[in-house]
């Protein structure tokens, strides 16, 4: 399967990536405008020999340096996949994205969820957090640098976002994230998958 990753997702920076390739998956880097991963599917890849064609007419009749900077655009994706992944970290990550955060975090995380309704995508949000093996333990997370518990009210908003938006929230650990990226994924439509 060719996964697409987000141009974001810093090689090096994430282990699941690596775990993907073991598991025989090519990796594509280009900026999505939803989510961290999605499949490369035929209808995409379609768009990608496109973009190809034009470079290649360009290059052949035109003698210009511009037409050799012709990249796939986030907007080319668009209509292209049905079901995305976006991994956070950790908790802490989740938490800065769910309670206004500091920089607008919450409003950017908003957008995306937004974006991915009007796209007609499934966006899952994959949390890998050793910390958190139940509930229970999530609803006494505290806040960052505090003693208060956040835990409840993040659990609210994350219903307020599954209501709205039609997310879905899946917790793991980080040892497994590759599995459940590759289970997810797996779920796109597999006529159109390459």
């Amino acid at each position: 399967m060719i996964i697409l990753a987000d141009t974001k997702q810093k090689p090096g920076y994430h282990p699941e990536e690596d775990a993907l390739q073991k598991n025989g998956h090519s990796l594509v880097r280009l900026k999505l405008p939803v989510g961290d991963y999605c499949v490369m599917t035929t209808r995409c890849m379609d768009m990608f020999k496109n973009r190809e064609h034009e470079i290649y007419t360009s290059n052949k009749f035109f003698d210009t340096h511009k037409s050799k900077n012709i990249k796939l655009q986030p907007q080319d994706t668009y209509g292209t996949y049905t079901i995305s992944v976006d991994v956070k970290q950790d908790c802490r990550e989740l938490q800065s994205n769910l309670l206004s955060g500091r920089f607008g975090r919450r409003y950017r995380f908003e957008r995306e969820c937004m974006r991915a309704r009007n796209m007609g995508v499934k966006l899952y949000i994959v949390i890998a957090d050793d910390a958190v093996k139940c509930e229970e333990d999530f609803r006494h997370l505290k806040k960052y640098g505090s003693e208060e518990e956040c835990g409840q009210e993040m659990l609210n908003k994350m219903e307020d976002f599954v209501k709205k938006y039609g997310c879905t929230f899946l917790f793991t650990t980080k040892d497994r994230l590759p599995s459940v990226i590759e289970q997810i994924l797996m779920e796109e439509q597999l006529p159109w998958a390459v």
